[in-house]
């Protein structure tokens, strides 16, 4: 898998991988996970059968790893932040309000680009998946619905991952731990004449305004990514519905 985190030729599906000593071990785990979860099925009505459980469960699944390593081994996306707080820690001026925002607009863009190439990377995944009968058809809606559930939860294990570090390395931005100090070389107040009154300008309520902004794009960033089968399988989607 290259930096980008897309599969080369020589790398996809290859079976010497899906029968690694790794592959053996991982899937001997998982079995053993899902034995000790339906140990008291007769006990527990709420646990499904082995069988069942299997079925439903796609974590060791080759296009699921493929879609989680998508995210692991690509440093755009594992490190991937709304704000980079490098591009503050290295400035040494004050920041107008407007650059501010600009800054904040142009990071947001590219979260949306990296994240849109993630899905059309998924998408490839499960076309290729797909064309090699890896993947449940629509011919049968438990096991896809059941594929692409688990997919959701994978990806949005991953988006979440993101939304938290976003929401961390900006609050320890513009609001540093007790004790903490800034890391940033403030903000650009102007004093400004007006009718005998000196006033600031911007005022104080549009930096506020600006700073619990970047909140609501940190989350609907990662809120807004739709599920992959809503793409992929449109018709098959409503038909489920």
């Amino acid at each position: 898998m290259n930096q980008g985190g897309n599969m080369t030729q020589n790398q996809t599906w290859s079976s010497e991988s899906h029968s690694s000593p790794y592959r053996r071990k991982q899937r001997s785990l998982y079995d053993a996970v899902v034995k000790k979860l339906c140990q008291n099925t007769e006990e527990d009505e709420g646990f499904l059968p082995y069988d069942g459980l299997e079925s439903s469960l796609w974590m060791v699944h080759i296009p699921v790893r493929y879609v989680c390593a998508l995210w692991l081994c690509s440093s755009a996306r594992r490190d991937l932040r709304v704000i980079d707080v490098e591009d503050f820690h290295n400035r040494k001026d004050p920041i107008e309000l407007s650059v501010f925002q600009t800054m904040v607009s142009f990071r947001v863009d590219r979260v949306k680009r990296i994240l849109n190439n993630w899905l059309l990377d998924v998408q490839d995944i499960y076309y290729e998946a797909s064309r090699k009968l890896l993947v449940p058809l629509s011919s049968e809606p438990t096991n896809l619905q059941s594929f692409f559930n688990s997919l959701a939860v994978l990806m949005t294990s991953q988006l979440q991952e993101f939304a938290l570090f976003s929401l961390r390395d900006y609050t320890s931005l513009i609001s540093p731990s007790s004790g903490g100090a800034y890391r940033h070389p403030g903000f650009v107040l102007h004093l400004v004449l007006k009718d005998n009154e000196i006033r600031i300008d911007p005022e104080f309520r549009l930096y506020e305004e600006a700073f619990l902004n970047v909140f609501e794009l940190i989350l609907s960033s990662a809120g807004t990514v739709p599920r992959v089968d809503t793409f992929l399988l449109p018709d098959w989607v409503r038909r489920q519905m």
